[in-house]
Parts: structure tokens; C-alpha cells; sequence
């Protein structure tokens, strides 16, 4: 079903330039309010569209599965 979307791994690829550019504080900013916008849009849902998104990848619901990923990301780049 879910064929044919892009991958989260290459949607952050394709914009990984653009967010270096930023300013921590605009990155900060942006990352946000897009995950305001995830939260709001999988709140929104209907039963019936949960239930579609559910026979999906796991972290279309949880988006904290993601969002972890990414702290473990940040956390290493610190490290290092």
C-alpha cells in the first residue's frame, strides 16, 4: 500500500542542504512547528483514516519513533 511515497530517509537527504543553511534557532523553529503540524494532522484523524495510516509503517502514528531517531542523530553529532 504504501508503495510509490517517499522514503524518510530520502526526504531528509533531499533537504538536508537547506537545513544546514539554517541557523540553529530557524531549525530549531522549523523542526517545531513541523512537528506541531504532524501532531495536529495524526490528532485529526478519523477512525476510519487511523486505521489506513495504522497498516502502515509504525511511525506514521508515532511519530516519537521518528523523532528519536533524530535526537539519537543530534545526540552523536554532540559527541563527536
Amino acid at each position: 500500500m504504501w508503495e510509490g511515497r517517499p522514503e524518510p530517509d530520502a526526504v531528509n537527504a533531499d533537504l538536508l542542504a537547506s537545513w544546514l543553511a539554517q541557523s540553529p534557532r530557524e531549525a530549531l523553529g522549523d523542526a517545531l512547528r513541523a512537528m506541531a503540524a504532524a501532531d495536529g494532522f495524526i490528532e485529526s484523524l478519523t477512525a476510519a483514516a487511523a486505521e489506513v495510516f495504522a497498516s502502515g509503517p509504525p511511525w506514521l502514528l508515532d511519530r516519537s519513533l521518528h523523532r528519536q531517531e533524530h535526537l539519537d542523530q543530534i545526540e552523536r553529532a554532540l559527541a563527536s
